[in-house]
């Protein structure tokens, strides 16, 4: 009986030393295979891209690494050779100069809005700032487009080449361009993709993150994930359209030839639709909230979770998230409310230029668009998601 218990022992020994030594060999190639990778990843003749670190020689785009022979971008730094560069912490800044103008743009620069920038802009006349990419439209019509490129509505279509354009418009990921025929060239992401074919007589555009707006004949076509159909009844002599072009807003404003404001959507959380004096428009179907007022206001802009209007008396109003954002909403009681040429509206701020072409920012946060402050001689200015520009 010993010695067949001893006879186990040795066996159940054997095993055990032989399962010991599979596992050491099989730790030793894992390590091997690990070293291997790492070796290919990190030495490379190739350039060493990371999401903070970046070393460059080829222009090669994508969502979160970019290589780029123009600015060289790392963390929150940017030194750039191109005249032109701004992050959130360190700003190095040198306006991009037209002849007869010259372009700021200013951005945090948190996707990228800054690659490819072009060196050799002349004779700009208009420009549209989206979420993570502007375009640019030069006064003998060439278009120009930087920034993010990840859904390639910073890639100029062929369709667009060498045609007169009218106007242009960004969402966060889309590109729009209103021909001399009053029809309109998408490209991008989701918003460019499902508008409407063979829109026609189109004035202007409002595009947002899920909203498109497009105005035919005074009257609204839209389309997008919370678009919702204005009644017959109202969606007549329309003259201004708006949607927040950043964020996650579901809200919409019109204007109407008589000065009036329909104010719509699916939410009013915040009172983003409660207009001021306005009346709730009880015929709504279900689903869609409507506020109306019927005259005094000459433009109408849509930000996240808020709304602005100016009145034709060249003063503004501001309804929607008064507890959030209570920087934006210092605007109704601000000495500088008054004498208003233009405003332009990003994600959470909000951007006045006075008939003496003074700046003033309103907004709850720290941001690179707080240098504009100082800008006194700006002839447009320009703004969407978390950034802004101007031409002097």
């Amino acid at each position: 009986m010993s010695s067949i218990i001893k006879w186990i022992l040795g066996i159940l020994g054997f095993i055990v030393v032989v399962v010991v030594i599979l596992l050491v060999v099989f730790l030793v190639i894992l390590k091997k295979k690990s070293s291997s990778n790492s070796l290919a990843i990190n030495t490379t003749s190739a350039p060493i891209i990371s999401r903070d670190n970046i070393t460059t020689s080829a222009p090669i785009i994508s969502r979160n690494n970019i290589t780029t022979s123009a600015p060289i971008i790392s963390g929150n730094n940017i030194t750039t050779s191109a005249p032109i560069g701004f992050s959130r912490n360190t700003i190095t800044s040198s306006p991009i100069t037209f002849s007869n103008n010259t372009f700021v743009f200013i951005t945090d620069n948190d996707y990228y809005q800054l690659n490819n920038i072009p060196q050799n802009l002349t004779n700009i006349k208009t420009v549209s700032i989206g979420g993570y990419h502007t375009l640019a439209l030069k006064y003998d019509g060439t278009l120009i487009a930087w920034g993010l490129n990840n859904e390639g509505q910073a890639t100029i279509p062929e369709s667009v080449k060498n045609k007169t354009i009218l106007n242009i418009e960004t969402g966060n990921v889309s590109s729009f361009a209103i021909l001399s025929d009053n029809t309109v060239v998408s490209w991008g992401g989701y918003l460019a993709t499902s508008m409407p074919t063979n829109l026609t007589n189109v004035s202007k555009l409002a595009i947002g993150y899920s909203i498109g707006l497009a105005l035919v004949n005074n009257s609204i076509i839209g389309w997008g994930y919370y678009y919702l159909n204005l009644p017959i009844e109202l969606n007549s002599n329309i003259i201004d359209i708006a949607t927040p072009k950043g964020g996650s807003g579901k809200h919409s404003l019109a204007l109407t030839s008589t000065g009036g404001i329909i104010a719509w959507g699916s939410e009013n959380n915040y009172d983003q639709l409660t207009i001021p004096g306005g009346t709730l428009y009880t015929s709504a179907s279900d689903g869609i909230i409507i506020y109306t007022i019927p005259s005094g206001f000459k433009k109408v802009l849509c930000g996240e979770f808020f709304s602005i209007a100016i009145k034709n008396d060249n003063t503004a109003i501001i309804w929607g998230l008064t507890t959030y954002n209570s920087g934006l909403f210092s605007l109704n009681s601000s000495p500088n409310n008054n004498n208003i040429k233009n405003i332009v509206v990003g994600f959470e701020f909000i951007i006045i230029q006075n008939t003496s072409n003074n700046i003033y920012i309103y907004s709850n946060f720290e941001r690179s668009i707080n240098s504009m402050a100082t800008i006194t001689n700006a002839k447009n200015i320009y703004a969407g998601g978390d950034n802004a520009g101007y031409i002097i």
